[in-house]
This record gives structure tokens, C-alpha cells and sequence, in this order.
């Protein structure tokens, strides 16, 4: 990931719109950060943090507290970011909640918002869908990305010193490794419920153990008293004494079984019941005899019963009969009547008949006022289309004197962008120019200072020759022996290092030097051919930047004209943002224009559509009337038919139905006449009926009831026959002592079953939780082991937790020793120390430091200022790196170090930059926060945030002593 732009506004002390171009910051690959205290340095990292994830770089910051006190009323606070992933380019603007003033002076809350807007053009702006989105493009968190882009020297230097507790609640933090912490609560908490299950199980075998009802002296009584008790034993001997206890109590069972049959049989009720049903039995004899002596009269009943049932057999033949004739004689009568109605209706058939034969005119008629009608109204339709031709003829006239502006504003949009290229093609070659002077002035003054130190060194090693002259002595240069003018050494005089030195910067300014010709030579190369061989080129630009001046202010008039005829966004989608794609337009619809006028000609001779509406209407009504009238005619015919249709039916069906009848009377009364032969009757000679023969029927049913109950009654007494009555008062006697013999037999039954009962239950109870202890012991102890590990309470004390930041720790440690091996020239090497702590201190996340020198390792609180900031510096980037390992590889390519600079000497601080600039080639963009005064010489850009006289901050650029906005 690649920061592109921050745009801030009304945020912080930036009470206006702060833009900050990352791109322009990192192109030396490593740039200053700069400002007095309070300037608002911090608030462009809020800035980058809100406008990804919503929130601070700092915990002690709120996103409502973000809105500038400098700004106006009714700006709005926000800030927008442009970054890139793998050469996409997305932006994402925020706006935090906030209070402004509206259009009418009102101050209205304003919600938190959230816009992504992807490389394609693709948005999302719900602020949910946002933080989702920008934590899968950039891979990390809002806390990782924090930790990794902004490395705070303080926190780092505290991480350097911290114990092994403190560094494991860091990481924790970190790399998330809570989830450890929790798997040894859970595994404390499985171990507590194993350790509590067991003790259960231990309590509830006592339980069981004191419920078993043992005998007095038995071998089971002292088995269970016994202070350990030995639990197979028990049930061994339950086992056997259920078995003895089982056969007791079916012997018991079955005797009382013997007593209770006996009892039952004594029963004084069943004994009394016995003497009524013997005394009932004689009497239900003697009312059998008395009814079977009844039997000769109710035969005589029977008989006439007979008779009186077959004359009624004939009375109803000859109703039957009668019957018959009547309805045949009616049927005779309805055929009669629908043959006169057929009759008279025939004269109304004749004359619909008639009428239907003149619909076949009237139906010519009408089909050819419904063509007329049709013709008319076709025309009609041509004289409305030539109506509608001549509109979109408009139409096509407003489109191509649109296209024809489009055309007009797209060229003028190219010739701007053109001039555009052209200058900022300009640009380039006069900052080039500008940074060539600038080299070759500082070279110059590099050469005349090397000149000066030159002289002065030779200067001052001749004076230290001639101090050790003598008088009288030869010269060891000339070897006069006479010294009128001895060298006098006139000031400090350069050693041979720092001409050295000296030299190597005049050689680095002078690769400079010839670089920044180099790159004047490309960008003067790399301009357009129309401004080839210009040489003033300040007024080249000034009169570029007239003449795009007038462009844009000519393009966006027009661009207010054509956003009337298309949306400028839309161009692109619709093929117009194209002079080639505009005219290809323009050519369409002028081809659609010329069909249109062919059209219009050829519908030119047609009259109005109004002209032609009388003559059609009129021809529809004519056709609609005759309709009406052959629909009226049809209606009629269709009804005389279905009348006659119905009278001739009705003739047809009375008629069979007269013949039906009469047939069936005469059936009836042959029936009739066979039914008197049969049943051997006449009919002025029949028995009575009606009321005799329910007389008779009730008599002969009384009869065979009283039969039927005194047998059902004689069969319920058939077994109390052959039997004598019974002494109750010696039954009573008899019953009461059985009685007491049950009763204690079934009281001695219910005490062996309770006691049965509870024994064979504490033996099941007892031997599933037997088992159950069984199964739950080997988990219990594995689930203790695994506590007792993973909390620490082992060898090298050492928690599960801990175990996984140490190995997260020591890849920590190795990033962050090639980098502090460099630092320090190999003298110090970062180690983690694994020996135990005394007591039961936490150990495993120690520091140490191994002295390349002496050989020896030594606490990492021994190490100079400057070393530790050497120190913290490798801890901070090696941190970051393992963090973006563990992260899926996210490569990003900023960061930004915050302070610390100034514990270093100059030789340290030279060696800790060396370092950074090789992040460069790491394809890194390295950001430093710092004062010291070295580093704004030693980075040639630098980002200046000064506060303004008014209140509020803004932030330039700043390019080898230069600012700009």
C-alpha cells in the first residue's frame, strides 16, 4: 500500500482545505517532518487514520473532537485519502459527526459518513460496508496498521526495558494471542470441573452406601461401616443377599395367595348372595311351567294374525290399481293441451321465418360499411404518423446543434489538456534547471572551501617546519641556512582526515552536480516539440498559463451548455467523450434526419387526420345500426324456434307419457285380480284389518317377551342349581381368622420388598457410579496435566501463551538484528533470554544483548542513549515486519518514525539514517518526525508544519531550502 494524497478540511488546526502529496514527499524515498510542538504534525496521522478507519493514531483522541476551531461556521470537517494497492488507485473520504451551521444560519448535527471509491469508478458509502472493504484491501487492522506506519521511539524504548509480564500484555495486544490466554482459562476451568465431578462422585457413593438396609451382625453391616470401604466387596455381598432375600419373599407371596383364595371363599356377601339365588331359582321354575300351559291360545292368535295380514295383501293391490287408472287418465288430458298449444303457435313460426330470410342483405350491408369505415381509418393513421415525423424532424435538428457544441467543447477540453502537458513539461525543466543551479552553486562553494583548507593545511605544515628551524642550521626544504621570514601557522590548521573528508563531499556534490545536468538534459529532451529550443521559458509559461486561462474559461461555458444536453460524467458511457465519437453521432443522426424528410414526402398529399374523422365515424355508426338490427332480427328468429322447438317437445313427451299410464293401470289391475286368487279371497268377503291386526300383533309379541325372560332368567340361576343354603355365622368366624393370617403375611411381603427394593437400587447405583468413575478418572488426571502445562506450572515455567510469543518474539528479534547488526558496525547482537527467573517470576520475553567485543551477554538497560535508540529503531522495523508477515505479506510502502533522533551523536545518527535510506530499496518511503537540525541539512525534503499568525496551521513543502504550498 502507497500513500498518494491527504486533502484535509476545517480538521485540527487546519482550519481550511491542507493538501499533503505524498508522492512529491517521497520521491528522494526518505523526507523530514518538521514543526514546532502543537503545530499539528500529529494531526496529519489522525488525518491518514480517520480517512481509513475511522478513528485517531491516539487513544486520547476523539474522531468528534477532529473539527477545526479555525475554520468557518458553516464548513464541514473531513479528510479524504488517495492510496495504492498493487497500481490501483482507490479514495476514501470521511466526515465525522459534527455540529455546523446550515444555509439559514441554523446549527444542525451533522452524521459521520464514510465514500470508497475503487479504481473502476465503483463506490460504497455505507459506513459499515467501508471499514470492511479498506481492512480487506490493506490487509491489517486499524491497530496493526497503527503499529506498523507509525513507529512511536518512546513506546518502543519502553518495550526495549519491559519485563516479560509487560511485553506479554504488549503482544498480546499485538499479535492477538488472547485466544491462548482463554484456552488455558477453559483448561483451568475443565480441570475445576473434573476435580468437583470426581468429589461429587466420591459423595454420592457415601450416599448410596448409608441407604442400604443391612441385618444386625451381618458381614454386609461391617462392610459398610468400614472407614474405606471396599466397594466390589459390597456388592458382592448385595448380590448374594438379594438372591437369599428374593426366594423368602416368594414363599411369603405364594402362601398368601393360599390364605386369600380360602378367605375369598368365605365371603359372607358371596354367602348370602348364594341362599337368594337358590330361593330365586325356585321361583323362576314355577313361572316357566305356568307360561309353557299358555301355548295352545297363543297358536289360535297366530292364525287369525295370518288371515288378517293376507286380506291387507289385497286391499292394497286394488288401491294400487286405482291409482294407476287415475294417472293415466290425467296424462290423456296434458297431451290434449300441448297439442292445441303447438297448434296455435304455428302462425308466429311462419313470420319469423320470414324475417330471418331478409338478414342476408342487412349482413352485406353492414361489411361493407365496416371496410369503408376501416379505409378511413387507416388514413387517418398515415396523417398522424406525418404529425409525429415532423416532431422527431425537430428533435433531430436540437440533437446535431447539440453534438455540434459537444464537438466544439471536446476540442477545446484537448487543447487544454494538451497545453497542460505542455506545462507542466515546463515545470519539470525549470525545477531541473533550478536544482542544476542550485548543485553547481553548492559545488562551486564546496571547491572554494577544499581551495582555502588546501592552503591552510600547506600553510600550517610549513610553519610546523619552521618552528623546528634554528639559526645557522640549513633549511630542510631549501637548505639555506639563513631564515629571514619563518612560516607562521594562522589559525587551526585541517588535518589530513578532514581533507579527506572535504574531498569526498566536493566528490559527492560533484556527482550531484552532474546529476542534476543530467536530468535538466532529459527533461529538456522529454519536451514537446512545439517548445523545442525555447529559452526563456518563465515567459513561455506565463503565456501558457494565459492562454489555459482562456481555454478552461471558454470550456466550462460550454460545458454548462452541453451538461444541459447530456450529464459530462455520462459522456464516456454513451461513446461521447470523443471528437470521433461525437461526429460518428452527428452522422447517425443526420442520416436519421434525411429518412425522416423522405418520409414527410411521401405523406404530404394526405388531408387531416380531423377531416377524415367525420367520414369514418359516420361510416361506424352506419355499420354499428345495422349490427344492432341484424342482432335484433336473429334474437327474434331464435326465440319462435326454441318456442316451437318446446311445444313440439312437451307434444311428444305427454303423449308417451299417456300411453305409459294407461299400459301401467292395466298392469295393476291384472295384479290386483292375481292377488285375490292367491291369497284365495273375494273381495266382498274380507276379514277385518287395520286395528284387529295390531290387536293380534301386540298379544303374540307379549306372549314370546314373557317366554324369552323367564328363560334369560332361569340360565342367569343355572348355578345355584343342585346347591343347598349355608351357616353365615360359622363362614364369619372362619373368614376373620384368615384375614389376620393375610394381613401379617402381607405386612412382612411389603417390609422384604421395600428392603429389596432399596438394596438392589444402591447396588445398580453404586456400580454406575463405580463405572463412572472409572471413565471419568483417566480425564480428570489429563485434564489436570494439561492445566498444570499450559498455565506454566512446568519445568521452565514457561505458559502456553507465553510458549507463542516467544516464537513470535524471537522472529521479532532477528528482523531487528539486521537491521541493528548495520547500525552498530556488528558490535551488538539482540538475544532473548530463555534461562528461568528466580521465584515465581514471569521469565521467556526477556532482552539481552550480546557485546561482539568481549563476548559476553549483558541486560539491554546497560546500552547507551544512543544504542538504545539504535536498539528501539531495529525493535520498532522488525516488529513491523513480522506484523506484515503475519498479515498475508502486506506490503506497505510508508512509514513514519517519530522522534527519538536526538539522543545520537553525530557519527550514530549518520549510521541510524544510512539505515533508513536503505528501507529505499525496500521500496519504502520513509517518513521522520524530528527537531534536530542536522537532519533538515542532511534530507534534501522536508514537510514544514508552521502555525499561522491568526490561529491554525499550514503545512508546505520544503525542497532543498525552498518552500512551496
Amino acid at each position: 500500500m502507497r500513500l498518494v494524497k491527504l486533502e484535509l478540511r476545517a480538521f485540527g488546526p487546519f482550519g481550511g482545505c491542507q493538501e499533503i502529496d505524498f508522492e512529491t514527499l517521497g520521491e528522494e524515498g526518505i523526507f523530514l517532518i518538521t514543526g514546532p510542538t502543537g503545530a499539528g504534525k500529529t494531526t496529519l496521522f489522525d488525518g491518514v487514520m480517520f480517512a481509513l478507519y475511522g478513528r485517531a493514531s491516539g487513544d486520547r483522541r476523539q474522531p468528534e473532537q477532529f473539527r477545526s476551531d479555525f475554520a468557518e461556521e458553516t464548513a464541514v470537517c473531513s479528510a479524504a485519502l488517495e492510496f495504492a494497492i498493487r497500481g490501483e488507485r482507490y479514495r476514501i473520504e470521511r466526515q465525522p459527526q459534527q455540529v455546523r451551521q446550515n444555509a439559514k444560519g441554523r446549527y444542525v448535527t451533522v452524521k459521520a459518513g464514510a465514500v470508497l471509491t475503487g479504481p473502476k469508478g465503483e463506490v460504497l458509502s455505507k459506513i459499515r460496508e467501508v471499514d470492511a472493504r479498506v481492512v480487506e484491501l490493506v490487509g491489517l487492522t486499524a491497530e496493526q496498521f497503527r503499529q506498523i506506519v507509525l513507529l512511536p521511539q518512546g513506546e518502543f524504548r519502553k518495550l526495549l526495558d519491559s519485563s516479560s509480564a509487560e511485553k506479554q500484555e504488549i503482544f498480546r495486544r499485538i499479535f492477538g494471542t488472547q485466544k491462548f490466554s482463554r484456552l488455558e482459562d477453559l483448561l483451568r476451568e475443565q480441570a475445576g470441573e473434573a476435580q468437583a465431578k470426581m468429589e461429587e462422585l466420591t459423595v454420592r457413593l457415601q450416599v448410596e452406601r448409608e441407604k442400604i438396609v443391612c441385618a444386625p451382625g451381618s458381614l454386609l453391616e461391617g462392610l459398610c461401616g468400614a472407614e474405606y470401604p471396599d466397594y466390589d466387596a459390597i456388592l458382592q455381598q448385595l448380590k448374594e443377599s438379594l438372591q437369599v432375600a428374593q426366594g423368602e419373599l416368594e414363599r411369603a407371596a405364594a402362601r398368601r395367595q393360599e390364605v386369600a383364595a380360602r378367605r375369598r371363599a368365605l365371603d359372607p356377601d358371596a354367602l348370602a348372595r348364594q341362599n337368594q339365588g337358590i330361593a330365586a331359582l325356585a321361583i323362576a321354575k314355577a313361572e316357566w311351567a305356568a307360561w309353557q300351559e299358555e301355548g295352545p291360545l297363543q297358536s289360535q292368535r297366530e292364525e287369525a294374525l295370518d288371515l288378517a295380514r293376507r286380506a291387507e295383501l289385497c286391499r292394497q293391490a286394488v288401491r294400487r290399481a286405482k291409482e294407476a287408472a287415475e294417472r293415466a287418465e290425467s296424462a290423456r288430458r296434458q297431451a290434449e293441451e300441448a297439442a292445441r298449444a303447438l297448434a296455435e303457435n304455428r302462425p308466429r313460426w311462419e313470420a319469423a321465418q320470414a324475417g330471418a330470410e331478409a338478414l342476408l342483405g342487412q349482413e352485406t350491408a353492414r361489411t361493407a360499411a365496416l371496410r369503408r369505415a376501416e379505409a378511413l381509418r387507416g388514413q387517418q393513421e398515415q396523417a398522424r404518423r406525418r404529425e409525429r415525423v415532423e416532431g422527431e424532424l425537430a428533435r433531430c435538428e436540437r440533437t446535431l446543434q447539440r453534438l455540434g457544441q459537444l464537438q466544439t467543447y471536446l476540442q477545446l477540453r484537448d487543447r487544454r489538456q494538451e497545453g497542460e502537458e505542455q506545462r507542466r513539461a515546463l515545470t519539470a525543466l525549470r525545477e531541473a534547471a533550478l536544482a542544476r543551479g542550485e548543485a553547481e552553486t553548492a559545488l562551486a562553494e564546496a571547491q572554494r572551501r577544499a581551495q582555502e583548507e588546501s592552503r591552510r593545511h600547506l600553510q600550517g605544515q610549513a610553519a610546523l617546519l619552521a618552528e623546528g628551524l634554528t639559526p645557522g642550521a640549513p633549511c630542510p626544504v631549501c637548505g639555506a641556512t639563513h631564515h629571514p621570514a619563518p612560516a607562521r601557522a594562522g589559525g587551526e590548521i585541517p588535518t589530513a582526515a578532514q581533507l579527506e573528508e572535504t574531498a569526498a563531499r566536493v566528490e559527492a556534490l560533484r556527482r550531484r552536480a552532474e546529476g542534476a545536468r543530467a536530468e535538466e538534459a532529459a527533461c529538456r529532451a522529454a519536451l514537446p516539440a512545439a517548445l523545442q529550443g525555447v529559452q526563456d521559458l518563465p515567459a513561455q509559461d506565463a503565456a501558457l498559463k494565459g492562454e489555459l486561462a482562456q481555454l478552461a474559461a471558454e470550456e466550462r461555458q460550454l460545458a454548462d451548455q452541453v451538461a444541459a444536453f447530456i450529464p459530462l460524467d455520462q459522456l464516456a458511457a454513451k461513446g461521447l467523450d470523443t471528437p470521433a465519437g461525437c461526429e460518428l453521432a452527428a452522422s447517425r443522426q443526420q442520416s436519421r434526419r434525411e429518412a425522416l424528410e423522405e418520409e414527410r414526402g411521401q405523406l404530404a398529399d394526405l388531408p387531416l387526420p380531423h377531416q377524415l374523422e367525420g367520414e369514418a365515424a359516420a361510416a361506424e355508426a352506419e355499420a354499428k345500426t345495422l349490427a344492432e338490427q341484424i342482432a335484433a332480427r336473429r334474437d327474434a328468429f331464435s326465440r319462435a324456434q326454441e318456442r316451437q322447438a318446446s311445444l313440439q317437445k312437451a307434444v311428444d313427451i305427454y303423449a308417451e307419457s299417456a300411453r305409459e299410464a294407461a299400459a301401467a293401470a292395466e298392469a295393476e289391475e291384472e295384479t290386483a285380480r292375481q292377488q285375490f286368487a292367491r291369497q284365495g279371497l273375494r273381495a266382498d268377503a274380507l276379514p277385518q284389518g287395520g286395528e284387529e291386526i295390531r290387536r293380534l300383533e301386540g298379544e303374540v309379541a307379549a306372549y314370546r317377551e314373557r317366554g324369552a325372560q323367564w328363560r334369560a332368567r332361569l340360565e342367569g340361576l343355572a348355578e345355584y342349581e343342585g346347591k343347598t343354603p349355608c351357616d353365615l355365622e360359622e363362614a364369619a368366624r372362619r373368614s376373620e381368622q384368615l384375614a389376620a393370617e393375610e394381613e401379617a403375611l402381607e405386612r412382612q411381603l411389603s417390609e422384604g420388598q421395600v428392603a429389596l427394593a432399596q438394596n438392589g437400587g444402591c447396588r445398580e447405583a453404586i456400580a454406575a457410579l463405580l463405572a463412572q468413575r472409572d471413565r471419568w478418572g483417566e480425564g480428570y488426571r489429563d485434564a489436570v496435566d494439561l492445566y498444570r502445562v499450559a498455565s506454566g506450572q512446568n519445568a521452565k515455567k514457561l505458559s502456553f501463551e507465553r510458549y507463542v510469543l516467544s516464537a513470535y518474539f524471537d522472529q521479532v528479534v532477528r528482523a531487528a538484528n539486521r537491521r541493528f547488526a548495520g547500525m552498530t558496525e556488528g558490535k551488538y547482537t539482540l538475544l532473548r533470554r530463555t534461562e528461568r527467573e528466580k521465584g515465581n517470576r514471569a521469565s521467556g520475553l526477556d532482552l539481552e544483548v550480546l557485546d561482539s567485543l568481549t563476548g559476553k551477554t549483558r541486560h539491554v538497560n546497560t546500552l547507551s542513549g544512543g544504542e538504545s535508540f539504535q536498539a528501539s529503531l531495529s525493535l520498532a522495523l522488525g516488529l513491523a515486519d513480522v506484523i506484515q508477515l503475519f498479515s498475508g505479506g502486506v506490503s506497505l510502502e510508508t512509514v513514519f518514525i517519530d522522534e527519538g533522533f536526538g539522543s545520537l551523536d553525530a557519527e550514530a545518527l549518520e549510521c541510524a539514517v544510512d539505515t533508513l535510506e536503505r528501507l529505499r530499496r525496500e521500496d519504502r518511503v520513509v517518513g521522520i518526525i524530528s527537531h534536530v537540525e542536522w537532519l533538515e541539512e542532511r534530507l534534501p525534503v522536508a514537510l514544514a508544519v508552521r502555525p499561522l499568525p491568526g490561529g491554525g496551521s499550514r503545512a508546505s513543502v520544503r525542497r532543498g531550502g525552498r518552500e512551496s504550498d
